[in-house]
C-alpha cells in the first residue's frame, strides 16, 4: 500500500549553547592542535605534552629566580660562608658596608640588592620573565580553547546536515540506543541504520569520471548499498580517533571537540544526491569544494597574550635597568670620592717621607760639613764660627742650625 502521508521538514530553528558551551571560530589556527590529538594517538597525550612543557619551563623560570632571591637574602644577610670573591676589597672590607661601621643599614642592604641585580645581564632576566609568564598564559588562551571549545563553523555544517537528513556514519548503532517514545522493548525502536554509498557515483568518482544523474536521480536508492566502495582506501583515514570499522572521510561524523571538519566531503555529497537527486548533468554537484577563509582570529589572540606580556616585562627589566643605573651612578661617585680621598692620604705619605728624606740628605750634608771643620782647625781659624763649631751641643738639630747660620 502506498504512503499517503510523507513527514516533511520545511524549516528549523538552530540555538548554540553560549552560557555552558565554549565556541571559537578560528578553525584553522585550531587545525595544527587536532592534528597533533591524532599524532600522538589521543588527545589525553596532546594535553599531556604541552601542560609538560608548561610546567617545565615555568619551573626552570622559578628556579632561576629563587636562586636570585635567595641570593640576594644572603648578600642582605651578611652571610660570610657564600660569599663570593667580589663581595670584599683589597682591604678586607666587605663592599656593602658602605661607612665602614661593621653593620649594615637599611639603606646599605637595598644597595647590596641592586649590587646583586646589578650583575646580571638584562636581556637574561628578561628571558627568564617570559618563561614564567608566557607558557601558563599561552596554554590556557591559547592552547587550551582548542581542546575543551568547538568549532562553531564545524558544528553549524553538522547540525545542517541533520537538519537535511543525514546521520553519523561512524557510530552505529550507538545513536540508536535511546527509546522512541518511551518505548521500552527493542522491537518496538526504529531500526539501527547502515554506513552506505551509491554504487553508481561513488564507482565513477574512483574511476576519475563525472556520474551521470541521469541513471540514477530518477530512483536513487536503487543504487544503494552498505559498507564502503571497494577500492576506497584512499578516502578511509585509519589513523582516526576512536575508529570502530572503515568510513569515508565525511563532515557528519560524530562529532566531539577533537574531530572538527569545517567542509563537506564526497560521502557527505554522495548522500545528498541520494536524498536530492539533482537530473540536470550540468549542476549537479558530486564532488567537494571547500572555501577556506582565514579569519586569523588566532593570530590576533597570540598577538595580544604575547605582546602585552612582552611589553610589560620590558618595562619592567627597563624600569629596573634605569634604577641600577643610577645605582651605578652613586656607585661611581662613591668610588671617586674614596679614590681621591686615598689620593690625598697616599700623597700626603709621600710628601712625609720627602721631607724625611730631605732631612737625613741635611744630616749628611751636616756631617760632612763637621769633618772638613775639624780638619781644618790644625792651618785656619775662623774667627766667626769656633762658638757655634767648639760647642758641644748634645742635639743634632741645633748644630744643623749653626752650621746652616755659617
Amino acid at each position: 500500500m502506498p504512503r499517503t502521508q510523507v513527514v516533511e521538514a520545511y524549516a528549523g530553528t538552530f540555538s548554540f549553547n553560549v552560557k555552558r558551551v565554549c565556541w571559537y571560530l578560528d578553525s584553522q589556527f585550531c587545525a595544527p592542535f587536532h592534528k597533533l590529538k591524532q599524532s600522538l594517538g589521543s588527545p589525553g597525550n596532546a594535553r599531556l605534552l604541552i601542560w609538560g612543557l608548561t610546567y617545565g619551563v615555568t619551573a626552570i623560570a622559578i628556579l632561576f629566580y629563587f636562586c636570585l632571591v635567595a641570593t640576594i637574602v644572603m648578600r642582605t644577610l651578611h652571610c660570610g660562608v657564600c660569599e663570593d670573591a667580589d663581595e670584599r676589597d683589597a682591604k678586607g672590607a666587605h663592599v656593602d658596608d658602605e661607612d665602614g661601621d661593621g653593620k649594615l643599614s637599611i639603606k646599605e642592604r637595598l644597595a647590596a640588592i641592586v649590587r646583586v641585580i646589578a650583575h646580571w645581564n638584562p636581556v637574561i632576566l628578561t628571558i627568564f620573565i617570559l618563561m614564567l609568564i608566557l607558557p601558563p598564559v599561552i596554554t590556557t588562551r591559547i592552547f587550551q580553547p582548542c581542546f575543551d571549545c568547538y568549532d562553531f563553523e564545524a558544528a553549524a555544517l553538522h547540525e545542517i546536515g541533520h537538519f537535511l537528513g543525514l546521520g553519523h556514519p561512524d557510530n552505529i548503532p550507538d545513536n540508536w540506543l535511546t527509546p522512541a517514545n518511551g518505548a521500552s522493548q527493542s522491537w518496538a525502536l526504529p531500526s539501527p541504520g547502515n554506513n552506505s554509498y551509491h554504487r553508481l557515483i561513488s564507482g565513477a568518482l574512483l574511476d576519475g569520471t563525472r556520474p551521470n544523474p541521469s541513471l540514477f536521480c530518477n530512483n536513487p536508492w536503487a543504487a544503494v548499498e552498505a559498507g564502503v566502495p571497494p577500492g576506497a582506501s584512499k578516502d578511509i583515514d585509519e589513523t582516526k580517533l576512536n575508529v570502530r570499522y572503515p568510513t569515508r572521510d565525511a563532515q557528519m561524523e560524530s562529532r566531539t571537540q577533537h574531530n572538527p571538519r569545517t567542509c563537506l566531503f564526497d560521502d557527505d555529497l554522495e548522500a545528498l544526491a541520494v536524498l536530492y537527486p539533482d537530473c540536470n548533468a550540468k549542476s549537479a554537484l558530486f564532488e567537494s569544494v571547500c572555501h577556506n577563509i582565514n579569519l586569523n582570529i588566532g593570530i590576533v589572540r597570540i598577538a595580544v597574550y604575547l605582546l602585552f606580556p612582552t611589553i610589560i616585562c620590558l618595562f619592567m627589566v627597563i624600569t629596573c635597568s634605569s634604577v641600577v643605573h643610577g645605582f651605578e651612578r652613586r656607585e661611581a661617585a662613591r668610588h671617586r670620592a674614596k679614590y681621591e680621598q686615598e689620593k690625598e692620604l697616599i700623597e700626603a705619605k709621600h710628601r712625609k717621607q720627602m721631607a724625611k728624606s730631605r732631612l737625613y740628605s741635611a744630616f749628611g750634608k751636616f756631617g760632612r760639613c763637621q769633618m772638613r771643620a775639624a780638619g781644618s782647625t790644625q792651618s785656619t781659624t775662623y774667627p766667626s764660627v769656633p762658638a757655634a763649631v767648639t760647642a758641644q751641643s748634645s742635639s743634632p738639630s741645633a748644630q744643623f742650625m749653626a752650621i746652616a747660620e755659617h
